[in-house]
């Protein structure tokens, strides 16, 4: 088959692939009422720390049978591009599980610690519930609401991660209610973003891999970035604490690097550093500087979040909104027109 002939085929089978997602979507989001609501589930949370000896013995087992735990292994074969299907084929879970799971062994304050933040978790979810779905919908452009279902676990290295309508959050015994309620504001907003249906079938269809590479970029600085200015916000009505001591202490790190003109200099050097990269670094590198400068080091979120926070102070919440599905590059070209070069993020073909 001629490469021209391959390219139509695998057109086609994007094409077909969207508009039956554009049909889902249509179907899923037309009943309903408005509120985005927070359903929480402990249950695996409750089975782990009841019995730590068997959770250490039965981990495989758990990652089968509760779905927050199938998820990290999910989040993990699209990180690297692998298809484990047992938790002890990854050494990154496994060994965390074990490594955790002795720690709560040897200090049983952890788990007592764990459990209270879950029940304050229930009361604030229900005493800020309504809050919540305003302030989510007050970023997006979804007319109707939805069910998030969050899934609570322990022994895990992920904070959290969001699938549909389904996100898996990491319960630590140092991070009270409030500072865990954050995190699940900024994975919500992720299912009121969705899936960008314009970026994905531009990124599908394109068959260069570094154009690819590069959309990603924008793209992610965009998803991220939004988020974690939803989360900071969110800041105004419930109120958490939190330094910039550690890379790991989510979202607090984001959010003391954004209120510092340092940390978001540092950060627009970093993104525009990746995109310069783009010209003359292999695929492999790019894809693995991207990951760990944009994901790791927080640049996609700090960059992000200040250029949502610019647009917002400029021209208002509603104007921002509607960036949610626009194409990335046309937001950051709404920001580089307000702020001075050495703010402005690299836009190139």
């Amino acid at each position: 088959m001629s490469i021209f002939k391959q390219a139509n085929s695998r057109k086609s089978i994007w094409i077909l692939f969207f508009v039956v997602y554009l049909i889902c979507c249509c179907l899923y989001f037309k009943q309903g009422s408005k509120d985005i609501k927070l359903l929480v589930d402990d249950s695996a949370i409750r089975y782990v720390l009841n019995d730590i000896d068997r959770a250490k013995t039965n981990k495989a087992d758990i990652y089968k049978r509760f779905h927050g735990y199938q998820m990290q292994l999910n989040w993990v074969n699209y990180k690297d591009n692998t298809s484990l299907k047992n938790v002890n084929e990854s050494n990154f879970l496994s060994d965390y599980f074990i490594k955790e799971s002795n720690s709560y062994k040897n200090d049983s304050t952890k788990i007592y610690d764990v459990l209270k933040n879950t029940n304050d978790l229930y009361d604030l979810v229900k005493k800020y519930q309504f809050k919540i779905s305003e302030h989510l919908h007050s970023y997006s452009t979804i007319k109707n609401g939805f069910t998030a279902k969050i899934h609570l676990v322990v022994f895990t290295p992920v904070n959290g991660t969001t699938r549909n309508t389904d996100m898996m959050v990491r319960m630590e015994p140092n991070k009270n209610a409030a500072y865990i309620l954050n995190l699940v504001i900024h994975e919500t907003f992720h299912m009121c973003q969705g899936i960008n249906f314009w970026f994905y079938s531009r990124y599908y269809l394109t068959l260069n891999k570094k154009r690819k590479c590069l959309m990603k970029i924008y793209h992610d600085i965009k998803f991220e970035g939004l988020a974690t200015w939803v989360g900071y916000k969110s800041i105004e009505f419930i109120p958490i604490t939190y330094t910039g001591q550690s890379m790991h202490d989510l979202p607090g790190y984001d959010y003391f690097s954004l209120e510092r003109d340092s940390c978001v200099k540092k950060a627009i050097r970093q993104v525009n550093g990746l995109i310069q990269a783009v010209n003359y670094k292999s695929i492999d590198s790019l894809n693995s500087e991207a990951w760990d400068v944009g994901v790791m080091q927080r640049a996609y979120y700090i960059a992000g979040a200040y250029i949502s926070k610019t647009i917002e102070e400029k021209y208002g919440r509603n104007h921002l909104s509607h960036f949610v599905n626009k194409n990335e590059k046309i937001f950051i070209q709404e920001y580089n027109d307000l702020v001075a070069d050495d703010y402005k993020i690299k836009l190139i073909e």
